[in-house]
């Protein structure tokens, strides 16, 4: 089998076995939010990713995008939608347990 074959038998499988979604653009949002890099940074550290400007901005702004533009009652493809277009601090502040 030719590496081209595996992968396109790869790609139909993972779609297969979403058969219960919403719709097509859900799995293609949700494989495209899965894909995207994410890097190991400790964001309730500001000082290891506030490099210019003022961490509590960095905060404030974030905290703002998520409590005004964050579909709560959106379908599962407008929340796959917006974490895919998210800051990656600000999926940290939607997703973080805080209650520690």
């Amino acid at each position: 089998m030719s590496i081209k074959k595996l992968f396109e038998q790869a790609r139909f499988q993972k779609k297969d076995n979403f058969s219960d979604a919403e719709s097509q653009d859900y799995v293609d949002s949700y494989y495209k939010e899965k894909s995207r890099f994410e890097p190991h940074v400790d964001y309730s550290k500001p000082e290891n990713f506030a490099k210019f400007g003022s961490a509590e901005r960095y905060y404030e702004n974030a905290v703002k995008k998520v409590y005004s533009n964050y579909p709560y009652d959106g379908s599962s493809y407008e929340k796959a939608q917006w974490h895919g277009s998210a800051s990656f601090l600000e999926n940290y502040i939607l997703l973080a347990d805080f209650s520690t």
